[in-house]
């Protein structure tokens, strides 16, 4: 016997048997040839003692439905007719519920398989379609490319040709590459950068003369990098280098 009551009514019952079999389950969870089952005696304590086993078959799809009643119940009440035939009539409908779920189940993944089959063959045709068009691309192309090589060899040969591209390169580069030049700056913002740079420099270069004289030439500062310091700090003052913490860590990195 199969595990369960349905494994247990399962060899016991066949869709032409007129009545319902019914059995105590007792009788079932201490049969010694029944697989023990935690849900068989766990329904026992809970009162149920009388279990039968509705068999159903649907399109092919064949099982059994398990009904339980009371210990209480009468056997000669659980045995009416109208009772059995609503049984038997619920199992076919829990039977046509599980054989329509089955069937969704295999058309969704015929379906799915189908979307894929059909995305593997529209691939394979553009993945042809491409080979043939690269194809027909490429000789056309060197067919065309032939007599054009060969026409600029014969005008610019060999070095004559590089110094002339070169030289328009350069030429083009030189007339600015039809780039439009920025925008000028405002009078005040220009008038703002000279005296700011003169006077901060005038600033620094009286430093370095006092602190050349205290040490006797030995050291003074380096007014390079304070020039560039400058000229970002009054000139380009939007730019990301000019800011505060950029160019107080810059100087300290450049003097360390």
């Amino acid at each position: 016997p199969g595990q369960g009551f349905a494994g247990y009514f399962w060899p016991l019952t066949s869709i032409h048997d007129v009545n319902c079999i019914w059995r105590d389950v007792k009788t079932i969870t201490t049969d010694p040839y029944q697989p023990s089952y935690l849900r068989m005696h766990l329904l026992e304590r809970a009162g149920l003692g009388k279990a039968t086993g509705v068999p159903f078959s649907i399109r092919g799809l064949r099982g059994v439905v398990v009904y339980l009643a009371g210990a209480a119940a009468s056997e000669d009440e659980l045995g009416r007719e109208v009772n059995e035939i609503h049984l038997k009539t619920h199992a076919d409908v829990i039977g046509a519920q599980l054989a329509s779920s089955f069937a969704r189940r295999e058309l969704k993944l015929a379906q799915q398989q189908g979307h894929i089959d059909r995305k593997r063959r529209n691939y394979r045709v553009k993945k042809k379609l491409s080979l043939i068009k690269d194809s027909s691309i490429d000789d056309v192309s060197s067919n065309e490319k032939e007599p054009l090589v060969q026409e600029k060899s014969r005008r610019f040969p060999g070095t004559y040709q590089q110094l002339k591209s070169k030289s328009l390169l350069y030429w083009k580069k030189i007339k600015g590459a039809n780039l439009q030049p920025p925008p000028p700056m405002p009078l005040g913002q220009s008038i703002w950068s000279l005296v700011g740079s003169f006077l901060a420099m005038l600033i620094l270069v009286t430093i370095s003369d006092q602190i050349s004289k205290e040490t006797d030439n030995s050291y003074q500062i380096i007014l390079g990098p304070f020039g560039a310091f400058l000229t970002l700090q009054y000139s380009l003052v939007p730019a990301p280098v000019s800011q505060p913490r950029n160019a107080i860590y810059g100087q300290l990195l450049s003097i360390t």
